[in-house]
């Protein structure tokens, strides 16, 4: 049903001028793993005239599965939920100059007890006979979490984040890009930054015996993160790619991802395959522990169940296909990961099937 709404609003707009073009896609993304299952569909048209352009999408996550709110008792903690998130995004783009472009956007991220919103204004700018495109764009957040069934809980975090970017045109076959991201999040003392309010974490006392505390984070958080993108074309229509990100942040969080992909246009370029390969390494936050051990009176302040933040291997395989039928394109995706979490007793791996379908087409 978003395939044919994303065409119709395509297909009806394609009656104005003929300096307007459109671009309009469809797609929907499959996750599924031994505890949980997600369906994501998404619709995105955008409209070009002139210097200026502008896109709007619409996404939703329907989540369901098992998940655990003690770490304590996996088996008799796990309970089985639905959760539907909504997305709406609406981005635009105007050229101030040949080689100048100033672009700003909102999206917007809607549950039942998670509401985010997102500004964002960005600038991009060609140099050196447009042989180097430099972008920097800055994004506002303000977040809010509630709980379900409890009206009086509230917690709220306000996130600015910066983007840099350098992409360089190298020769006439290689482009190497640069990145660096610097993000920085306050949140109310409630609960900290992005902590889950239904998990708990088991602490065990002096005395031998086992409480669940709320999970806490830390009531602000900064990452940075470095990247660097290379990419090869070669004469016969086919591309190789390679890319590596450093990031860090001040929960002592670190982690290094590695990817590659290979790709070539074949049957008179009708058909696009490409092979993507991404691989992560991660340590723990500083204040993750599998399990606590306290006093009454001396409880860790911040503790967390949170299997993302603790130690970290992934891998990931994926083949991306398109097929061209004129202004239209089929598009399909299949892969694998892999995850692994040393550190996380109540659940040391997750393997998960990922697939996609979707529809493109210009207008």
């Amino acid at each position: 049903m978003r395939m044919s709404l994303a065409l119709a609003i395509a297909a009806l707009a394609s009656g104005c001028a003929g300096t307007v073009a459109h671009q309009a896609s469809a797609r929907v993304h499959f996750y599924n793993d031994a505890r949980l299952s997600v369906v994501s569909p998404s619709a995105r048209d955008e409209v070009q005239r002139g210097d200026s352009r502008l896109a709007a999408q619409y996404a939703a996550d329907v989540v369901t599965g098992a998940t655990q709110a003690l770490t304590v008792d996996a088996v008799s903690a796990a309970t089985r939920f639905t959760e539907r998130r909504h997305q709406l995004a609406v981005t635009g783009a105007h050229a101030l100059a040949p080689e100048t472009e100033i672009s700003g956007g909102y999206s917007g991220s809607f549950e039942r007890d998670d509401t985010v919103h997102a500004g964002s204004l960005g600038l991009s700018r060609e140099l050196l006979q447009r042989m180097v495109r430099a972008t920097a764009r800055y994004q506002l957040l303000a977040v809010s979490v509630g709980r379900v069934g409890d009206e009086t809980f509230s917690s709220h975090a306000l996130g600015h984040r910066l983007d840099l970017g350098w992409t360089q045109i190298a020769s006439t076959t290689v482009v190497v890009t640069g990145l660096a991201t610097a993000t920085a999040h306050s949140c109310s003392a409630n609960i900290g930054c992005f902590a889950n309010p239904y998990r708990y974490v088991g602490v065990k006392g002096a005395e031998g015996g086992r409480i669940a505390l709320r999970e806490r984070h830390p009531d602000a958080r900064i990452t940075g993160a470095l990247a660097l993108r290379v990419a090869w074309a070669f004469a016969n229509a086919s591309a190789l790619h390679f890319g590596y990100r450093l990031a860090t942040d001040s929960w002592g969080l670190d982690a290094q991802t590695a990817d590659a992909a290979v790709g070539s246009e074949l049957f008179a370029r009708r058909l696009l395959a490409r092979l993507e390969a991404r691989a992560t390494l991660q340590g723990a936050a500083s204040f993750y522990a599998s399990s606590y051990a306290a006093a009454a009176r001396a409880v860790p302040a911040h503790r967390t169940a949170d299997a993302e933040l603790s130690t970290l291997r992934s891998l990931r395989l994926q083949l991306h296909l398109e097929w061209s039928l004129g202004p239209v394109r089929l598009v399909g995706e299949l892969g694998r990961q892999w995850m692994e979490y040393p550190r996380f007793p109540a659940l040391p791996h997750r393997h998960a099937w990922l697939a996609g379908l979707g529809l493109d087409a210009d207008f």
